[in-house]
């Protein structure tokens, strides 16, 4: 990417104390004139869960008015009424809002995050339409949105503003465009310096987010979005979209991962490790020392599994997640396991032959051997062998155990009394 130091020195100049910030007056956008310069802007990662995907906006640019406006469809706030009951069922709502480049090109330097911008390659009447729909969008009655991360987001937004001035033609083009990529992979390679975070989102994320997906959906995504309208040309392929290009400010963190993480490598020795301590622990439950461990750990996996498998059920039937629906790690992770995770340590620790905890391990391991049968029939998209490598080798083990110890305990109320 082409950097031109004329525009560092400009945005140096313009930049103006805290204490001078004049907020911009969103009414002056109903005119354009021939100094008009509309730029995207594409900002790269932050540090909090919700900068990790980067950011975009708009920057409307006419010195001649003295305008110099960013407008961005990222804005939310953690006061809002109901804020956590509506992020859990998945109906968040952001909002459309201008703000001075003074304000805006500061705040993401003082946060070292990367920043570009893009010439928007428009037509006059393109740029006045588009200046048009940011003056409308801006108005208070017009701002608010229902948030979807991968479907309508501030980055989405942007895509559309864009294509609605262009009769359409962006999208279009970038629908034509396939990537090796998915919603899930995406997520996962800009998520995973986070290790428990990636886990959780690994296993919850389902079957809508594994299929390859286009430029066009990619562009959830600003810096895919940034990338993929080089390749855009309008007009027949006469005009190019894009212009100049040039970096307003560098970072000196890592650049994004370019690719998801391989959880197996964690999972799986982790899952077989899990499992040999169950087993361990329950090969020898008639050493009374043993009983209590063994009851304890197999109760907190249990339980472990359990919520995990309450989160993913709720999401799916209680939620508007839709990115969680159809998610087959539900087989190894269900509400099941919490009941097993109460009757466990029953049959552990007063090894009772309580047939039916028995057969219930049996059968709540019996599903999560479906998780692997549906791969080896070519009926699952959904890439969870790393989670399948985690959980179901420690529930087999877990229901080997418990249908061990209950054996035993059969045997021994069945066998008769010894004689002197």
């Amino acid at each position: 990417m082409a950097v031109a130091g004329r525009y560092t020195t400009a945005f140096a100049q313009q930049v103006r104390p805290a204490s001078t910030r004049v907020p911009p007056d969103p009414t002056t956008l109903a005119y354009t004139s021939d100094s008009l310069r509309i730029y995207l802007i594409t900002v790269g990662q932050g540090d909090q869960v919700w900068e990790l995907f980067g950011h975009n906006a708009l920057w409307v640019h006419d010195p001649a008015q003295a305008i110099d406006t960013v407008y961005n469809w990222g804005v939310f706030s953690f006061s809002q009424p109901r804020f956590v009951l509506r992020f859990l069922h998945g109906d968040m709502e952001y909002t459309m809002l201008g703000e001075s480049l003074d304000n805006t090109i500061p705040f993401y330097r003082h946060l070292n995050r990367d920043v570009w911008a893009q010439e928007l390659n428009l037509t006059s009447a393109e740029k006045k339409a588009l200046v048009a729909f940011l003056h409308w969008n801006a108005q208070p009655e017009n701002a608010n949105y229902r948030y979807d991360y991968y479907l309508d987001n501030c980055s989405t937004r942007v895509r559309d503003a864009i294509d609605r001035v262009t009769g359409g033609q962006v999208r279009a083009q970038l629908r034509t465009i396939a990537t090796d990529e998915t919603y899930r992979s995406h997520s996962l390679r800009l998520m995973q310096g986070n290790t428990p975070m990636v886990s959780g989102v690994e296993m919850v994320l389902g079957r809508p987010t594994d299929a390859k997906a286009t430029a066009d959906e990619t562009a959830f995504l600003p810096v895919q979005l940034m990338r993929h309208l080089r390749a855009v040309r309008l007009d027949g392929g006469k005009r190019p979209l894009i212009g100049e290009e040039f970096a307003i400010n560098s970072a000196t963190r890592p650049q994004e991962p370019s690719r998801a993480p391989r959880l197996w490598m964690g999972f799986a020795p982790l899952g077989l490790s899990l499992s040999v301590l169950v087993l361990w622990l329950g090969g020898a439950l008639s050493a009374s020392q043993r009983r209590r461990p063994a009851a304890a750990v197999i109760s907190i996996l249990s339980a472990a599994f359990g919520i995990l498998g309450t989160i993913i059920t709720a999401l799916v039937t209680l939620t508007d997640h839709t990115a969680t629906h159809g998610n087959e790690n539900i087989f190894m992770l269900n509400p099941l396991w919490l009941v097993i995770a109460v009757v466990a340590p029953i049959v552990i620790l007063r090894g009772q032959p309580r047939t039916a905890a028995r057969w219930l391990a049996i059968g709540a391991g019996a599903v999560g051997v479906l998780a692997v049968l549906i791969h080896l029939v070519g009926m699952s998209r959904q890439p969870n062998w790393d989670v399948i490598a985690l959980v179901l080798p420690v529930e087999l083990a877990i229901a080997w155990v418990l249908f061990d110890v209950g054996a035993v305990a059969v045997a021994a109320v069945s066998a008769p009394a010894s004689t002197a």
